[in-house]
Formats: structure tokens, sequence, C-alpha cells
């Protein structure tokens, strides 16, 4: 019987054609029998818009092929210059602020910027130098994204722009239709284009420094100092502005500006003396003194011969010095002691706070006769306008050895302080109170240096009966001072004047020093000293005291000398201003040694 077998299996390689097609339209109704529509793709993003960036290098001329980088909130980027010195910079997803770097051979600039245009040039290298009180190259490479946000600024950048452009306008580059020279239209010169108003500034800046013997770098690190913040800067003591004005041949310390000077020794209004330093082509250096406080015109010019390196002596007969930071010490033909500071403006913000100060009072002329003679102390300068002592003390008499404390009297009377249109400013008798003598008047000149040390000088130039009395002062804003490093070596040119006369008690001498060891417990230093060709000793000196920002010396007996004998080293208040220049208050100590004032000039290197 035949054998019936069952059926083979379905095949498993594929699905019969009716069977795909009923599987298909399953799915694409999601397998539950609905009718939906399947859900349409999500798009992709949009690429993050590029932040573009453009503006102008340029340092007069146009530094075509410049290399520029930038450093962002969010991005970097780089880019190069077209030979007229533009460029345009993007980066994707970036976002402001920004910091920027052009390097062209060995030139290398720095700008920052709030908006979406920099130029990159000398002077948004000042401008970066101030706003971070620093280098802008060390600042340029350690500026990071997150720290952008606080660092650079709308505000910081108004303010850093307006402080470069003050310093040039001291100097005598004419700023007037610069505007914003981050933002600004730049035009640099390049081929036959001729530069604008802004690539002129350039120019003119690039003539001062050639024409001073500075560099840019130089003023960059200087500008960086008037940043209350400053830190790690090489600044010059001179004043930034006087870093654009011409040396002299021996002392670059010597600027062709003007000077207030004030006088010891005369009353009225040649105490206080407008002078001016010129110096020729030929570099001829020659001083005029043409005016006073109260507008009388003086001596005319002097020349002024080189008498070793900063020292020159005058066709009058002028023994002039001149310190690190450009004030100058001088004794004129007659013995009087003479200081001058570079004329600069200061607004009463600026003047507010705490001054060390050392000076004269004669009593309304009658030396010796009424009231004190000569004292120490602190006033503060407040920001309402008002001077007030908030310590001190005075010597009452020429042969007097204890300095009496002001009383609580003198210290509670506000005198007004008023700032005049060239900068100085006066401080006059509270006429409403009692037992001030007035009505009164001092005239004080400011100056800053470099390094942001304040030195001011003022003299008497009204009393009830009189113009002026003779009396002096001289003084510093308050910073506590730290101690020398031992193995300092200084030498110094030193100005005497006697309280009695006002005139020079001695010949102008020089010393030096070197610091032998400090005691940070005992805030001192021991430093040996002595004047030039003479033998030396040892003398122990205290720092902030008897306040802070001074120094003090005791006076001690029987002091060895290199020479096997002994000294007697005088008591001695030191004001110190700094960069260069201590004004010091010897008091009585016998009869060989009377009361006098040094006033003690850094000499150079």
């Amino acid at each position: 019987m035949k054998q019936i077998l069952p059926p083979p299996p379905a095949p498993t390689r594929a699905l019969p054609a009716v069977a795909l097609a009923t599987t298909l339209m399953l799915t694409a109704c999601g397998g539950g029998g609905s009718d939906a529509p399947a859900p349409a793709p999500t798009p992709a993003p949009p690429p993050p818009a590029a932040l573009s960036l453009n503006g102008v290098v340029a340092k007069g001329a146009a530094l075509g092929g410049a290399a520029i980088s930038a450093k962002c909130a969010t991005g970097t980027g780089t880019a190069t210059a077209g030979a007229d010195g533009s460029y345009t910079l993007a980066i994707t997803g970036g976002a402001l602020p920004c910091v920027l770097e052009a390097v062209s051979g060995s030139d290398k600039l720095h700008s920052a910027a709030t908006t979406a245009k920099a130029n990159i040039t000398p002077l948004t290298e000042l401008m970066v130098a101030q706003m971070a009180g620093q280098s802008a190259a060390t600042w340029y490479t350690a500026a990071t994204a997150a720290s952008l946000g606080s660092s650079v600024t709308t505000t910081k950048l108004a303010d850093a722009q307006t402080a470069v452009l003050t310093v040039l306008t001291a100097a005598g580059v004419d700023t007037s239709a610069i505007g914003d020279f981050v933002s600004g239209t730049l035009v640099a010169a390049s081929g036959s284009t001729a530069g604008n108003a802004q690539d002129k500034a350039l120019d003119a800046l690039a003539a001062k420094l050639t024409a001073a013997s500075s560099t840019l770098g130089q003023l960059a690190e200087t500008v960086a100092a008037t940043n209350t913040s400053a830190t790690s800067v090489t600044a010059s003591a001179l004043a930034p502005e006087l870093l654009l004005k011409p040396a002299a041949p021996t002392c670059s310390a010597l600027r062709a500006t003007d000077y207030w000077a004030v006088l010891t020794g005369v009353t009225g209004g040649t105490a206080a003396q407008r002078i001016k330093i010129s110096i020729d082509a030929k570099q001829a250096v020659t001083l005029t003194s043409y005016a006073s406080v109260d507008g009388t015109t003086l001596n005319g010019p002097q020349t002024l011969t080189a008498n070793g390196s900063c020292r020159f002596t005058s066709s009058a007969g002028d023994d002039i010095m001149v310190a690190p930071s450009g004030v100058i010490v001088a004794t004129t033909a007659q013995g009087n002691a003479v200081m001058a500071v570079p004329v600069q403006s200061h607004t009463l913000a600026e003047l507010a706070g705490d001054w060390n100060v050392l000076g004269s009072d004669t009593a309304d002329g009658a030396v010796n006769s009424v009231g004190w003679t000569f004292g120490y102390g602190t006033v503060t300068i407040s920001a309402a306008g008002f001077q007030q002592f908030t310590q001190g003390c005075w010597y009452d008499g020429l042969a007097t050895t204890t300095c009496t404390a002001l009383p609580d009297t003198i210290k509670a009377r506000k005198r007004p302080v008023a700032v005049l249109a060239d900068g100085s400013f006066t401080n006059h008798s509270d006429d409403t109170g009692v037992g001030e003598g007035g009505p009164w008047m001092d005239r004080n000149f400011v100056y800053r240096t470099g390094q942001g040390d304040y030195i001011a000088i003022g003299t008497n130039v009204l009393t009830p009966d009189s113009k002026g009395d003779g009396s002096v002062s001289y003084a510093t804003k308050v910073r506590t001072l730290s101690l020398p490093a031992v193995g300092t070596a200084s030498g110094n040119w030193n100005v005497y004047w006697n309280w009695a006369t006002g005139r020079s008690s001695t010949a102008t001498d020089t010393n030096t020093h070197t610091i032998q060891s400090v005691d940070s417990a005992a805030a001192s230093f021991v430093r040996v000293s002595g004047v030039t060709g003479a033998a030396t000793h040892a003398e122990t000196l205290q720092i902030n005291k008897p306040f802070t920002g001074f120094w003090q010396r005791d006076a001690a007996t029987a002091v060895p000398t290199s020479d096997g004998k002994t000294t007697n080293v005088r008591s001695a208040v030191f004001l110190r201003p700094g960069s260069g220049l201590s004004v010091v208050l010897q008091p009585y100590q016998d009869a060989n040694r009377p009361a006098r004032i040094v006033l003690s000039v850094a000499q150079p290197g």
C-alpha cells in the first residue's frame, strides 16, 4: 500500500508576499489598529551664531599682517590684519567681553572690548595696563573666560580711557578729537592713505616718547601704577605725563615742565613761585621763575650747568638737586632752602584722606615770640572739604627738646579746604571759632609720583597783618612703611635750614647709608651712616613711629665710629614721602646742634 507522507514545513527564510504586506501595514498603523500619523522627525539645532570682532591695528602706521588673538567670555579666535591694519575675527558661539593681542614683529599690543569693535593701538595698550594695574601682556596671558566678566566692563574701560587721555593731555598731546579710541573710527596711515585724528594722536605719542627717551613699555608700567590695586609693576618714580616730556641730558628725572616752588626764609608772595624748566634742541637747560602766587613777575631765565648727575648750578648761584621722582630741592645763593614739585591738577576727592605733615608756624611773622615753631602730626582732609588734625605735637621754642601734644581744642577745629583751578588748594582759619588768629590762609601744591606717592608742599600766604608769615609745610599721604632689605645702600644730598631764620644753617653735604640689620619684632633697623669722606657709625631707626608713615631715631651718646672714636647721634623724626625724598625734623640738642630741618634727596644710582 502506498505510504502517504506529511506536507513539508513552510520555509523560514522569507515570508510570503501577502503576509509581508500585512505585517508592514500593521506596523505603519502602530501595530494596534490606530490610523494616527507618524511623528515628524526632530530637526537638528541650528549652528551657534558667530561673534564677529573688528577694528584696526596700528601704532601710527598700520600694522598690516599683524597676528591677532582674542580671548572672550565664551570662545577664542585668531585673525590676520590686512594691509590697512583692519581685521575681522569670528568666534563661533563667542560672547563678550573679550581681550585681544596683536603681534607684528617686535610690536605686541593689547586691547579689550565690550562691543563688537576693538582697535588695537598703543593707546589701548595703556588703557589695558591702567585697567589691569599690571603689564598688559602679563594680564592677557593670565586672563581666563571666567575672569573676564568682572575684569572687563564698560565702566572700567571708560574710566581707564579717561585716565590715559588725562596723561596725554598733561603731556601736551592733543586728544580733543580722539573720542572713544577703542570703538571709535581709526584710519591708520598706509600707502597713500592719510591717517585721521586718532592716527595723528598715535604719531604724536610716538614722537613724545622718542623725544623724551622713554618707551611705551615704561609708560605703560607707570600708567598701570596709577591704578590703586596695581600689582607687580616696575613703575618710574616720575609721574607718567613726565615720561613724555624732554629730559635734561645729565638727569632723566629733570623734565621740561612747570613746577611749584616753596622757599624758606621769605614772606609774602615770593615764598611760593611757579617756575619753568626748559630744554632746547641743543639740550641746554634753563630755569625761569616767572610768577609768584600773588601774580608778581619774577626773575628771568637762569642757565643750569650740570654739576654731576642730577645736580646743577644755576647762573644765579643756586645749587639744585633732583630726586628720582622729579622733585627739586635747592639752596639759593642767598641761603634759602627750596622744594619744588611738578605742576599737576587734583580733585578734592583725590586729596581726601589722611596726611602726615611736618611744618612750621612762625606765629604771624614773629619767630619764636608767640606760639609754636615746628611740629609734626596727621591731618585728615574730608570729602566735605575740611582739614582737621587728628594727632600731633609741636615744639614751642627753638631750644625746646620736648614735643608738646596738640590740645583737643586744636584737633577739634575744621579748617575749610578749597581746590583751585590750577590744581593747588588752600586751607584757612576757621574764623567762626575762637583762638584761630585769623583770617589766615595757606597755599598747598600736590604732586603724585609714578609710584603713587603723594608729596605736598605749602606756605602761608595770608595773615591778619601781611600776605604771609613764612610758615612752610611738607606732607605726604599716610601709608604703612615696611622694613628695608638688609644690604640696601643709598647716597643722599642734604639741604639744611635753621628754624630761627629759615636759611641754610650749614653747607649742603652728602652722606651714605647701608642697612646692616632689621628687627621685625621691634619694627626697627640698624644702618651704617656717615657724611661722605668722614667716619661712619651705626644708628637705629624705628618705622611707623611716632605715627604710622614716619621714621623715628632716638638720641644716642658715645656711639663708636669707624675711625675708633665716638659720636653723639641726635634725635630725629623723618617724614617719608618715598620716591627718593625725606624731610627730617631735628629738634634742639645742644648749643652746637640747634634745631633744624633737613631736605634729603636720593642721589642717582
